[in-house]
């Protein structure tokens, strides 16, 4: 009995199918795996991908530094996460229309690439996918793309041209930041949302087409565009974020119209060229630093919309000579004009009833008109600044 137990069980193990562990497979100069380049192990400057291959996967050509073209065949739906990432060598490539994805830092730092060609196919740019390809000079997005990732094209600073496709309708945080060479853009009317330091640092963009729909110009989305001469934001947006425009040191001219509630902090800060602001009548707060070091800026009118000017609001504005206030706002925050060297005269409304310290320190012209009995009349006294009742 014992001897026929033990023949069973050897039968019944030759029986049981055997289990392996599938492994890459050596194809040429790759490493292939399901369809997919898994890596590539040859040494060839021209590297041709083989018919069949449905993938190239994660790292896959990382760090390649002595490839110089790849030839990406038709039916490769995916390129992967940093697969080309750093190949410093790699001057053209070809996207084909099967191509549905170009992963996250797919060709980062691919310093050497000055052409792109990307099919019709394409519907989505992983974040950073040609961060810092610094010899880029144009991209085409096709139509098609629906989602283009955070710094996607972040420090290609030989990049000129820009296409962006109808159809896209947000552009992330720090997409072009630091295109260096970028000089003008046309923003789709798709686009509802321009993120964070979306063009921040581009300093060689002159004009900017902001389309209507786009609610809020958010942090830092222009922030230091110092060929930018001129910009009209549209009625859709209801707020310019914090140093949405800061450092624009070209800008002569905002055309803010009536939908904008909100400037928020350091908006404007050190646009030293603009000459003159219109604020809409709608207009809610002007927030600290919003407008410091508006060096060139003559007179500013504040509408009775405005409930408070900010701390610091116009501080440093030393070409400043007249501010007229309009009946109807309740604060004037500290340092509000604070080395405003050239102020002359301000108009204060009986409405306000809250000044903060130092709102005209630095300004040795300065003349206060306001109504007798005003808080306007009484901080003058308190204060030694020459008082005109209104």
């Amino acid at each position: 009995m014992r001897h026929f137990l033990i023949s069973l069980f050897c039968l019944l193990i030759l029986l049981i199918p055997s289990i392996s562990v599938s492994k890459p497979l050596s194809q040429g100069p790759f490493e292939v795996k399901g369809g997919k380049i898994k890596k590539y192990i040859g040494k060839e400057t021209e590297v041709v991908i083989p018919e069949g291959v449905t993938g190239i996967s994660d790292y896959a050509f990382q760090l390649c530094s002595s490839i110089e073209s790849v030839d990406i065949p038709e039916g490769v739906k995916e390129i992967g996460y940093c697969a080309f990432f750093k190949c410093t060598s790699l001057n053209s490539i070809v996207i084909p229309g099967s191509v549905k994805e170009i992963g996250g830092a797919a060709f980062g730092g691919c310093n050497s690439l000055t052409s792109v060609e990307i099919s019709e196919g394409v519907t989505k740019f992983g974040e950073r996918a040609f961060i810092g390809c610094t010899s880029l000079e144009s991209i085409a997005i096709p139509d098609g793309v629906k989602e283009i990732g955070t710094k996607a094209f972040s420090l290609c600073t030989s990049l000129e041209s820009a296409v962006i496709p109808e159809g896209l309708k947000e552009i992330r945080a720090a997409t072009f930041a630091g295109c260096t060479s970028l000089t003008s853009i046309k923003i789709p009317k798709s686009v509802k949302e321009i993120g964070p330091s979306a063009f921040m640092g581009c300093k060689s963009l002159e004009s900017v087409d902001i389309p209507e729909g786009v609610k809020e110009i958010a942090l830092e989305t222009f922030g230091s565009c110092t060929s930018l001469e001129s910009v009209v934001i549209p009625n859709s947006v209801t707020k310019i974020g914090p140093g949405a425009f800061s450092s624009c040191s070209s800008l002569t001219s905002v055309e803010i119209s009536e939908g904008v509630k909100e400037i928020q902090l350091g908006a404007f800060r050190n646009c030293s060229s603009l000459t003159s602001i219109e604020f809409p009548k709608g207009v809610t707060s002007i927030e600290e630093c919003a407008f410091s070091q508006c060096r060139s800026l003559m007179s500013i009118e504040i509408p009775k919309s405005v409930k408070q000017i900010g701390p610091g609001a116009f501080m440093d504005c030393e070409s400043l000579e007249s501010v007229v206030i309009s009946d109807g706002v309740k604060e004037i925050c500290g340092n509000a004009f604070y080395r405003c060297t050239s102020l002359n005269t301000v108009v204060i409304p009986k409405s306000v009833t809250k000044i903060g310290k130092s709102v005209f320190w630095g300004c040795p012209r300065v003349t206060i008109r306001a109504p007798k009995g005003s808080k306007a009349e009484k901080y003058a006294k308190e204060n030694h600044i020459p008082f005109e009742a209104k």
